[in-house]
């Protein structure tokens, strides 16, 4: 499951993007810009908080060439309504010398995830717990927009200019990235550029640059907001194609009441909660669905033995919590939360209240933490700091 997840999330995930500014920036913060500031940031809220539903087409071309032979151009079309139905169809050209196919299709629906490669087979994966679910990096619309607030707030954008982007009138961002800056995220390259229409802050497009050179551009095609998507785009057709592979995720609801019995501890519930979201389900992961008995022994239990979720939601996105109790008694916090395993990822400590550290990983919008013996992953597609004040609400 963890193997094909992160085939998966490797699908999606694309490198951010950025450019030298060519024109004298104008700083967002302070002075005759203020107006401006004001409405690209308020566009960026209203976009963010009417979402429900929206379909986005895009085109990201690697300019970058990590394979030697491969002139990667991907194009996603995403649907999304919702926090619980999402479906992205990728096109991959220029890998298949290395083997990897040309079409992709991954749709989440109330936790069951159907990964395609073909139009024969499929794989389905059943009772996929919400920490699971994955799609902010190619959301060009309610994720970006959260972001831009962020990095506004912290005066890390300059506007260059306004341009024209596939007939839509569009400001023209750069974004400086700051390695110490827990809200940026220090994977990025040097420089990124965003064009965002200026009626509603959606990125229209992407480039990022590295040592001066061109490296990726994504380009939004085209985009509808808050249309009719029917709930046939989430529920593809299964008869006659054949299933490669069927597991069971384990999740499981569960009341909090049953969790001390169930998990082996009483869970932490966040007493601060982002305005908008509210308390949506409560469940664990049952190891049996792996083969694994409920009553393994502390030095034989996995590191995230029979987690317990909470799953806040609003109506576009959810809040994952997973919980477990530290049984490796023995093992740094970083390695029991494993919250860099393959040591390939960015991580950020951030100081918490109580001398306690928070370790927060960019690429998956995750923070880790420990409440006294309890072992905490919180990820959500909301601002660092937001993050921050879950995870103090927590620590006991």
């Amino acid at each position: 499951m963890e193997i094909k997840r992160k085939v998966i999330i490797s699908i999606i995930v694309i490198s951010s993007l950025t450019i030298l500014a060519l024109l004298l920036p104008i700083m967002l913060k302070g002075g005759s810009s203020d107006a401006l500031a004001t409405e690209i940031k308020q566009n960026a809220f209203e976009t963010a908080r009417d979402i429900k539903s929206y379909k986005i087409e895009v085109e990201i071309r690697n300019t970058k060439q990590e394979t030697p032979g491969c002139d990667r151009v991907d194009k996603s079309t995403i649907w999304v309504k919702g926090p619980d139905k999402i479906r992205i169809d990728n096109e991959i050209t220029g890998l298949e010398a290395i083997g990897i196919p040309p079409t992709k299709s991954t749709i989440i629906q109330n936790g069951r995830c159907i990964y395609s490669t073909d139009s024969e087979s499929i794989s389905i994966y059943d009772n996929c717990p919400p920490f699971d679910y994955f799609y902010g990096e190619l959301d060009c619309a309610y994720v970006m927009a959260n972001e831009l607030n962020t990095l506004i707030d912290a005066n890390l954008v300059n506007v260059a200019g306004d341009e024209m982007v596939r007939g839509k009138d569009a400001y023209r961002l750069e974004i400086m990235h700051d390695a110490d800056n827990a809200i940026t995220r220090p994977d990025l390259p040097d420089r990124e550029i965003r064009w965002v229409e200026k009626s509603t802050s959606v990125c229209l497009k992407k480039e990022t640059y590295k040592d001066g050179k061109l490296v990726n551009t994504l380009e939004v095609t085209d985009y509808e907001i808050n249309n009719e998507i029917p709930d046939s785009i989430f529920s593809p057709e299964l008869e006659g194609k054949a299933c490669r592979e069927r597991r069971d995720g384990g999740y499981r609801d569960l009341d909090p009441q049953e969790a001390p019995e169930t998990c082996g501890f009483t869970p932490v519930f966040p007493s601060y909660i982002p305005e908008t979201y509210k308390m949506d389900s409560t469940g664990w992961r049952d190891p049996r669905a792996s083969d694994l008995p409920t009553n393994l022994p502390p030095n034989y239990a996995p590191l995230w033995y029979k987690p317990f979720y909470i799953t806040l939601r609003n109506s576009m996105s959810e809040i994952s919590i997973c919980e477990a109790k530290k049984l490796d008694k023995d093992l740094p916090d970083s390695e029991s939360l494993t919250v860099n395993p393959d040591g390939e990822l960015n991580v950020i400590e951030i100081a918490l209240s109580g001398g306690r550290t928070g370790y927060y990983v960019p690429e998956k919008r995750t923070l880790y933490f420990f409440s006294k013996d309890i072992k905490i992953r919180i990820r959500a597609d909301i601002p660092v700091g937001e993050l921050v004040k879950i995870a103090e609400s927590m620590l006991l």
